[in-house]
């Protein structure tokens, strides 16, 4: 459920507990934009995507999930 599923990633985002610069953070976005391409809300995916990469930009570039993000951003367009 896609739905549900993002509205479960977006109360993590909301509510940083009292490591605000943990990877969790930046890997929860990433579920929010996955929840939201599977729930069929492409824009706001696309925007969920964009911002995972913004939070994360010193993320080394060849790790899976960034692999995977850039892949499914992609499948996006």
């Amino acid at each position: 459920d896609g739905t549900a599923a993002a509205a479960e990633f977006q109360s993590v985002l909301n509510h940083r507990g009292e490591d605000p610069s943990s990877t969790v953070y930046p890997l929860a976005r990433l579920g929010l934009a996955r929840a939201q391409a599977l729930a069929g809300d492409s824009a706001n995916a696309r925007q969920s995507y964009a911002a995972f990469f913004d939070a994360w930009p010193t993320a080394d570039q060849t790790i899976g999930p960034v692999v995977q993000a850039r892949q499914e951003l992609a499948r996006l367009k």
